[in-house]
């Protein structure tokens, strides 16, 4: 007999340990029924309790002794991958008298714990119903005598339960034909009950209750003996009363420019689709699973409540959806009869655009401006995070304005929008020969407030031109340009008023294609980061099989950072070379190769984390760390109760650094890495490796 190791148990009787009891076990069938986990098998093993017991390969069912005059109250089931030490509890023994034919044994069944002990003795102080069982069935069952002195047939009704079923103030109600049961139910686990027949034929059984499912069969009972019914599963269900309010006027709703004027016009009645999705167990899922309702909400009723019933416990997000108002969702515990208060609010904002003396008919914030009056309001889902920029899309074709409000845009704001008449053309050319670059990528940056806003400037056409406008006039506006072949140029910062042009011209000078080489044994495959020592990411490039890359220009002791798929990662500053120089990237002899599991304790209060290095006084980029560790297959972030794996080359002292989601988000980003972050990366913890292989944040 093949045995587990770990099954150990602690058996006491009134509270003290006993030393000289037994542990019995038996082959379980299926758990869901104790038809079929009880029955299935008849033979019983039982051996000394002290120490570590072994027992089957498979799943057992595990009962204690202590010779003729204590046995346990219930039945453990016990599974080959279930090592935790059970406890089972003896009490006084009780003979149940009941006589067993030739093929036939006896057993009990305890009602408080739905548990078929084998054999003639049962607990003294438990309800124990007495069985005879033949062939995996119970073909005799003793049931209290009927009051009215008839015996009827006896019906067994195995009602089955989910593995954790959701707490409810009361078991559901087992009944047949209107008739409570002789012996019902004791606890929300699978059970059997117990019933006396009228007599035989067809009977209804139906299984109902507060917060349980209904469910009803009808079923054919022997005349005479025992009739065990097919299992009926107890399924808990919930309900959820939303009862909402409209707390905001809304405006005429429109979204297109082709929309027709409303004045005078009666608007169609808003109905909002109101569904209720059950999320998903697993914390660090973010899509919600299948709806588990819809409903309707009309929201000039001003108040309503919506109602879903026969849902299962659990988290929902109730999102309430119309093809022109943002989304508006809710989360709820629904455990029985849930009710929620909801109050159904927008954030309106309104104002006028203009361009100059022009009113301005422009799709704005999920809205459209009047053609006539430039006048808008619109409706947010809530106030906008603090930096957000407002696009204006006029809709004549003309360019979009982007701008950060100068206000925030709170319930009731009103923004007047004023489209400045300026421009900015850029010119972008070849350094050595003038010659007009086409095609060439042209971006603008500005700092408005304690935003950092990074724009598009498109591409230039045929004559090395392409025209930025309108410009928000919030300061010094930078121009950048690149293109394929050439080193990207930035100009000197200018300065844009609502009504001023501006020139700019980019001279680009030609790439000089530098040549690279990683010199590491088996498979170079991977990445090389360029980091500036502020943290811009100045250029990433792919390695080949063979080692080979080529790159662009860069400052000598930059951050360089490789990252390979079956290498360690590499961190060292770029050294100076002449143009016609490889770049080398080896490891020198001798050093150290760290393999670290980096994890963040289940106990952390942090939500998540993204991780890097310290070599020395490098720091690792997190795009670079998060290169490495998705080719090599590892967790790229950290949730409380997860590891992630790396593989650091070890020439200076190692320093893991937790970059922790509440940090970051709380930080602006601009063209910053994550790593580097300068309000908040003096903040992100760290930990120093010294002969550690395994590092925990709490």
């Amino acid at each position: 007999m093949r045995s587990l190791s770990a099954a150990s148990f602690d058996i006491r009787h009134e509270g003290a340990v006993v030393r000289d009891a037994e542990v019995c076990f038996f082959a379980a069938g299926a758990a869901a029924s104790p038809i079929t986990r009880f029955l299935e098998d008849a033979k019983v093993t039982c051996v000394d309790a002290n120490g570590v017991i072994p027992l089957p390969a498979h799943a057992v069912n595990v009962f204690a002794r202590r010779g003729t005059d204590l046995i346990s109250d219930r039945v453990l089931l016990v599974t080959p991958d279930d090592h935790e030490r059970k406890a089972l509890t003896l009490r006084p023994v009780r003979r149940l008298g009941i006589a067993a034919g030739i093929g036939e044994r006896s057993a009990g069944y305890v009602v408080r714990t739905a548990s078929i002990i084998p054999g003639d003795v049962a607990p003294a102080d438990e309800r124990v119903v007495p069985l005879v069982v033949k062939g995996g069935r119970i073909v005799h069952v003793e049931l209290d005598a009927p009051r009215n002195g008839k015996k009827g047939p006896v019906v067994i009704v195995p009602v089955v339960f989910p593995a954790a079923a959701p707490a409810r103030k009361h078991l559901p109600t087992i009944e047949i034909g209107g008739a409570a049961p002789e012996v019902g139910l004791a606890a929300a686990e699978p059970s059997l009950v117990f019933f006396r027949a009228k007599t035989g034929g067809d009977v209804h059984v139906s299984l109902h209750g507060e917060g349980w499912k209904t469910v009803e069969q009808t079923f054919a009972v022997e005349p005479r003996g025992v009739t065990t019914t097919p299992p009926m599963s107890a399924r808990a269900i919930a309900s959820l009363n939303v009862h909402w309010r409209a707390t905001t006027e809304l405006p005429a709703l429109k979204q297109d420019c082709e929309a027709a004027e409303t004045v005078g016009v009666e608007p169609e009645p808003v109905r909002l689709k109101a569904t209720l999705l059950r999320l998903p167990k697993e914390e660090d899922s973010v899509a919600p699973g299948d709806p588990a309702g819809e409903r309707e909400l009309e929201y000039e009723q001003h108040s309503g409540t919506l109602r879903y019933e026969e849902i299962p416990d659990g988290r929902y997000l109730l999102r309430l959806t119309h093809p022109l108002l943002p989304a508006l969702e809710a989360k709820v515990d629904v455990s029985g009869e849930t009710d929620l208060e909801l109050d159904v609010h927008y954030i309106r904002v309104t104002g006028t655009i203009r361009k100059g003396s022009q009113s301005v008919h422009a799709r704005v914030l999920g809205t459209v401006s009047s053609p006539h009056t430039g006048m808008y309001s619109a409706v947010l889902a809530s106030v906008p995070p603090p930096a957000s920029m407002v696009y204006v899309e006029p809709c004549d074709a003309s360019p979009p304005y982007r701008f950060v409000p100068p206000i925030e845009l709170r319930d009731n704001a009103v923004l007047d929008i004023d489209i400045p008449d300026n421009r900015i053309t850029v010119r972008v050319s070849d350094e050595g020969t003038g010659a007009p670059i086409a095609d060439a990528h042209v971006t603008y940056s500005t700092q408005h407030g304690d935003a950092h806003i990074n724009e598009e400037g498109g591409r230039t056409g045929a004559g090395g031109r392409t025209v930025i406008a309108p410009v928000t006039p919030t300061g010094a506006f930078t121009v950048c340009g690149e293109a394929k072949g050439f080193e990207s140029s930035c100009a000197e910062p200018l300065a844009v008023a609502p009504d001023t042009n501006r020139d700019v011209e980019l001279r680009l000078a030609r790439k000089a294609e530098r040549r690279g080489q990683v010199s590491l044994g088996g498979d170079p495959t991977g990445r090389v980061f360029w980091c500036t020592s502020d943290g811009q990411v100045t250029e990433s490039v792919a390695v080949s099989a063979d080692g080979r890359f080529t790159y662009g220009r860069h400052a000598e002791s930059e951050i360089v950072t490789y990252a390979g798929r079956s290498q360690p990662l590499i961190a060292l500053r770029y050294p100076r070379l002449g143009i016609d120089d490889v770049f080398e990237i080896r490891l020198e002899n001798p050093v150290r190769v760290r393999t670290i599991s980096v994890g963040l304790s289940p106990e952390s209060h942090e939500e998540a984390a993204f991780v890097t290095v310290m070599v020395g006084d490098l720091v690792v980029p997190a795009a670079a760390m998060d290169s490495h560790l998705m080719m090599r297959g590892a967790r790229r972030s950290l949730r409380p109760g997860t590891t992630t794996i790396a593989a650091i080359a070890e020439p200076a002292p190692l320093t893991v650094v937790l970059l922790p989601f509440s940090l970051l988000q709380q930080s602006k980003f601009g063209d910053r890495d994550y790593a580097y972050l300068p309000d908040v990366a003096a903040a992100f913890p760290r930990k120093r490796v010294g002969d550690e292989v395994t590092i925990e944040f709490p």
